[in-house]
């Protein structure tokens, strides 16, 4: 059932859940494998065994680590040809951040990990964190961090992070952001209520691997908009001018609408940012939904060619996802999905499907709706009887 759609799309609500058996195929192969897995599990557990096991190297009765970013909202996608991804990790020092410098805090963290034999050629100095790359495979990027203090309320949730760039300690809300997201599909979750849980004196586990099929149609969701970005920014030689995940992460979630099709989800999470665009203008950024200090979007004020790509990337996205309901043939499929996801993985994923779907679902669908005495019924069905609302002619653009 996708009791979340409107009326006006029952006309193409057999077409819309045939889309979503494709997509899921395409997040199938997003999937970390096992052994990639397995091995950021073991990585990122080493580093924080080594990191607490001298607290007072930091000044701290104790600290602990714990995951944010993609591995703790169930967003985390296969790179694109041989790129590294993302492990982020917040490492936090239980002590005050007052009389503390910043440059110094990432300094020493820096050296701690180039004293270990292990870690002493995988070190690189980023901006508010270290990172580790484990070459070919995924680079960690381990960020100090203190209580905010003073606490601005008993239910305080941010912490304070060090900045190289302006030499002072900023805001952060990883655990509230993900709390955030998951208020999207799980109903018990209060933000309001949020209690700040970072003062867990053990580091945590990396939460566990969802299947593509336990996960929500925003997950992936999500996980099909990086794809789109990665392939769309690569085609141009532009991999270093996309957008963060993070940025298209609160972007599907300030639009996502309880949809039960992930290809609504991206849907609205494209409509919603071009919406946003064309009324906002220059004046159009993204910012931490949980923390008003954070602008997601701070690079386009010095590199305004970056909002460019975006924009760009966004009214491209907004063109050919709109054309996938107006299909006629699965030639056509193949034709509009290979500029979105690549021509490698479209030719697979539409392998898979032709292979499950010899004669069921859309390829059923089609033959109907181009003998002239297509209907659907109130599930959202494609039949030829009468007693439905009968469909208009789907023609596809440019036709």
């Amino acid at each position: 059932m996708y009791p979340m759609l409107p009326k006006k799309d029952y006309e193409n609500l057999s077409r819309i859940q045939e889309i979503d058996k494709l997509l899921l195929l395409v997040c199938e192969t997003l999937q970390l494998d096992e052994t990639r897995r397995a091995r950021a599990d073991s990585a990122y557990l080493a580093v924080g065994s080594l990191l607490e096991s001298d607290p007072n190297y930091f000044g701290a009765n104790y600290v602990n680590i714990f995951s944010h970013g993609s591995f703790s909202l169930g967003t985390t996608s296969k790179p694109l040809n041989k790129e590294e991804y993302d492990l982020d990790a917040v490492f936090y020092i239980d002590n005050s951040h007052i009389n503390e410098c910043p440059i110094e805090i990432l300094d020493k963290l820096e050296k701690k990990l180039k004293d270990n034999e292990v870690y002493k050629d995988k070190v690189e100095r980023k901006n508010r964190c270290i990172r580790l790359n484990y070459a070919g495979d995924f680079h960690m990027d381990i960020q100090p961090s203190f209580p905010n203090t003073p606490p601005s309320s008993p239910k305080d949730y941010d912490i304070r992070v060090p900045d190289r760039l302006s030499q002072d300690w900023v805001f952060s809300s990883p655990k509230k952001y993900t709390l955030w997201f998951k208020s999207a599909y799980l109903e018990d979750l209060d933000i309001r209520n949020f209690k700040n849980s970072t003062k867990v004196k053990a580091q945590e586990a990396l939460p566990a691997e969802q299947s593509v099929r336990e996960k929500q149609p925003i997950q992936r969701a999500v996980q099909l908009f990086k794809r789109l970005r990665d392939i769309y920014f690569d085609k141009l030689g532009l991999s270093q001018e996309k957008p963060s995940s993070v940025v298209l992460t609160t972007l599907t979630r300030e639009s996502y609408k309880g949809d039960l099709s992930e290809f609504m989800a991206i849907k609205e999470a494209v409509n919603y940012t071009r919406n946003r665009i064309l009324n906002e203008g220059q004046n159009f950024h993204v910012w931490n939904p949980v923390n008003s200090y954070e602008c997601f979007t701070d690079k386009w004020i010095k590199e305004p060619q970056r909002r460019t790509y975006f924009e760009e990337f966004i009214f491209f996205c907004h063109k050919n996802l709109d054309k996938l309901l107006y299909i006629q043939e699965m030639h056509e499929i193949e034709r509009i999905f290979t500029p979105l996801i690549g021509e490698t993985l479209s030719k697979k994923v539409l392998g898979l499907y032709k292979e499950k779907n010899k004669s069921l679902g859309l390829l059923k669908s089609i033959a109907v709706i181009n003998s002239g005495n297509a209907y659907t019924d109130r599930q959202g069905k494609i039949t030829n009887d009468n007693n439905n609302v009968k469909n208009q002619p789907h023609r596809f653009y440019g036709d």
